[in-house]
């Protein structure tokens, strides 16, 4: 009878709520649900963080990317005004030059009398308008076939004279 009874407990226990070892499989098995849904809980706290991290990555990159296209335009600009500032350079250089050879053509023309030339200025020149007129005499001289410059200053009336010789 002792073994039918035990048998029965047994039974009894399987039925009711399990067996003694399997009470313990179960609280082994709540306990690793417990400890799953911890680590789950723990990966979507972690997954959320990362999906912020990579949405303000996004607007770095974005605002990045705007301001790379906003220098990118100034750049491209600045080029354009540079371009057009060199071509009107090269205009004025070139009228500039015309300029140079159509005075010295006149000079050379007129150059049949007079033997010298005589650059009246009112008023006292400073000495970087001096230094200016002179290097525009001398290399109008050159032009001429003489490199001769003598500057009188003669104070008549406020008046100073460049004499330039050939």
């Amino acid at each position: 009878m002792g073994k039918f009874l035990s048998q029965v407990i047994h039974i009894a226990f399987d039925y009711l709520g399990g067996s003694p070892q399997n009470q313990t499989d179960g609280n082994k098995l709540e306990m690793r649900d417990n400890e799953f849904e911890k680590r789950e809980k723990e990966l979507e706290a972690s997954l959320d963080e990362l999906k912020l991290q990579v949405k303000a990555s996004k607007c770095k990159i974005e605002e990045l990317t705007q301001k790379s296209e906003d220098k990118e335009e100034e750049l491209e600009s600045l080029e354009d005004l540079n371009q057009t500032l060199i071509v009107k350079e090269r205009r004025s250089n070139d009228e500039l030059q015309e300029a140079r050879k159509e005075l010295v053509n006149q000079l050379k023309a007129t150059d049949e009398k007079p033997a010298s030339y005589y650059v009246p200025a009112l008023g006292v020149y400073d000495a970087l308008q001096k230094k200016y007129l002179r290097t525009l005499l001398f290399c109008i001289s050159e032009a001429i076939e003489g490199p001769m410059i003598e500057e009188y200053a003669y104070e008549d009336e406020k008046r100073t004279w460049i004499h330039m010789y050939r």
